[in-house]
Parts: structure tokens; C-alpha cells; sequence
């Protein structure tokens, strides 16, 4: 007679094993694995784990891997879910991180890998088959594991004070306000290549992204500008509020930029702007509005983890 102790397992094993598989099958767009492995042209091992959190509507994944020649990579991957449902938001994140470690960025001839979600990793069993090199494992490389982890729910904090700053700001909006309230930000280290740049809206819209070649910090703000347009396309109102009063002025066209580039992306903006009613307007930073908070916070991440880095040993 079966045991009510292993019945129980075998149910909870049960319910797992649909929720990821429920949870694969809803993501919209769904992310596309590789049909068949790349050729194994290397002659290494890649050590591989994978690690994530956030919120129903938000989450990042985590991917710490060394490749064969010792060297240590950090990405991230962010997973959304429009509705909110429990777990599709994360497990979209892991999915992402999965496909790209497939798709054998390192040329290692096999890849060791662990995924905290027990879940997801139970399913990925089920085309194991198909990647023959891919080795998982129930246990994680205890450096790799820390990275990953502290990077994780350093990325997740953001995305919660995101989230509680933009509901802040929604509780206190004019009910009358038409418009959609967008602040966008950038950040750099002086004198250090590579920007982190965002845009965050009143209806809870977040957008991030790492300019890895530039150290001009008003290009930055511009290219923030601009990304707030362009992410929210239609006819409805835009509020734009940035704290920058160069690419205020730039992009508005009140000022010349000396820059030929610039020159171009202002003129990209004047002509999103062409058709519809869209202010640029200035916010004082760090003097506690709620949006402009949350995008110093993701312009400050993003620039430090958005696109791969290479970590310290």
C-alpha cells in the first residue's frame, strides 16, 4: 500500500510539473528554443547556472557562467506578463537565459547546467535528448550560484521600487490628467564607456536599456527621450519629463547641438512629435517624484547589467 507521504510528493511533483508546463505553453510571444544544437567546435566545459525572482508582472533571471578558457560572463534577462498570472513573468525570464546558453555562446564542447526552478527544470528534461552536450544538474557551482543570486535580487529590488513609485504616483495623479506621464533618465561613470538609459510610465510601463560605446551622458538623456517616444506609439498625449536641461533643449529646439549625431536624433524627435501632442519638460532629480526616482534607479541599473559584463573573481 502506497505510503500517504509519498502520495503527497507525487501530487505536489504533479502540480510543478503542470505549472511549468502551463506556464511554458501561456507566454505571449513564446520564446523560441533552438530546433537542433550548434555544432560543439570546442574542447571545454561551460559551467552554467541560472537563477531568478521578481514579481507577478515583472521578473529577471540571472545567468552566471564560466567558459572553458576561465573566464567568468554575467547576463540578465527580464520576463513580463500583461496580466499579472503567478509565475509566467519569471518563468519567461529563465526560458530566455536557457536559449541563449543553448545556443553555446562559449563554443564549449559541453555545458553543466543548473536552474533553481525545480519545475522548469524537470520539463527541460523532456528535450534533453535534443542537446546532447547540455548536462543538468541538481546541484549549482557555489561562486556561480552567489552571483547569480545577489545579482538577481539586486535586479528584482529595482523592479519593486519601480513598481511601488509608479503606483505612488497613480494614487496621487489628477483624475482629469489625459496624458501619459513618462520620466526617462540615463547615468554613466566620467571618464568609463557605457550608459544605462530609461523610461518609466504612469500606467506602470517599464523600459531599460545600456549604451555600451558612450560616455556623453546628454546623448544619453536624448537617446532616453527619444526611446520614451517611440515605446509609446499612437495619438494619445505624452508628458515627457527629464531631468537633463541640455537635451530638454535640444530636443525640443530651442537649442543646436554642436554634435551632428545629436543633430540627427533631434530631429528624429521633433518628427515622432510631428502629429501629436507631446511635451518635453523638465523634473528636478532626487527631489522625490515618484517616476523620476524609479528611472534614476533603472538607468543606474541598467548600466551596470543590462548588457553582458564580465565579473571580478
Amino acid at each position: 500500500m502506497q505510503s500517504t507521504r509519498s502520495t503527497s510528493l507525487q501530487d505536489t511533483f504533479a502540480t510543478l510539473t503542470r505549472w511549468a508546463g502551463n506556464a511554458i505553453r501561456a507566454l505571449n510571444p513564446r520564446p523560441v528554443l533552438p530546433a537542433a544544437p550548434r555544432p560543439w567546435d570546442g574542447t571545454g566545459i561551460c559551467t552554467a547556472v541560472i537563477r531568478g525572482g521578481g514579481t507577478a508582472h515583472t521578473a529577471t533571471a540571472a545567468l552566471a557562467y564560466t567558459s572553458p578558457d576561465g573566464t567568468e560572463h554575467l547576463k540578465l534577462f527580464r520576463g513580463h506578463s500583461t496580466y499579472g498570472t503567478p509565475g509566467h513573468a519569471a518563468a519567461a525570464a529563465r526560458i530566455d537565459a536557457l536559449a541563449f546558453i543553448l545556443n553555446n555562446p562559449t563554443d564549449a564542447r559541453a555545458t553543466r547546467l543548473f536552474i533553481d526552478d525545480p519545475a522548469l527544470r524537470h520539463e527541460v528534461t523532456a528535450f534533453q535528448d535534443s542537446f546532447p552536450s547540455l548536462q543538468l544538474t541538481t546541484t549549482a557551482d557555489t561562486h556561480l550560484s552567489t552571483i547569480a543570486s545577489r545579482t538577481a535580487a539586486r535586479a528584482n529590488s529595482v523592479t519593486i521600487h519601480t513598481s511601488a513609485s509608479v503606483a505612488l504616483l497613480t494614487l496621487h495623479q489628477p483624475t482629469n490628467e489625459r496624458r501619459l506621464v513618462i520620466a526617462t533618465d540615463a547615468s554613466i561613470i566620467p571618464g568609463q564607456a557605457g550608459a544605462g538609459i530609461s523610461a518609466v510610465a504612469s500606467d506602470g510601463t517599464v523600459w531599460q536599456d545600456r549604451l555600451s560605446g558612450t560616455a556623453d551622458i546628454t546623448w544619453a538623456e536624448m537617446k532616453a527621450i527619444h526611446a520614451a517616444i517611440t515605446q509609446h506609439p499612437g495619438h494619445h498625449e505624452l508628458l515627457v519629463l527629464s531631468d537633463s536641461k541640455a537635451a530638454i533643449a535640444f530636443a525640443n529646439g530651442t537649442a543646436i547641438p554642436t554634435q551632428a549625431r545629436m543633430r540627427r536624433l533631434a530631429a528624429q524627435i521633433g518628427a515622432l512629435r510631428a502629429d501629436r501632442a507631446i511635451e518635453i519638460t523638465w523634473v528636478r532629480s532626487h527631489n522625490g517624484h515618484a517616476l523620476n526616482e524609479a528611472a534614476d534607479a533603472l538607468a543606474r541599473h541598467a548600466r551596470h547589467s543590462v548588457a553582458p559584463a564580465t565579473l571580478a573573481a
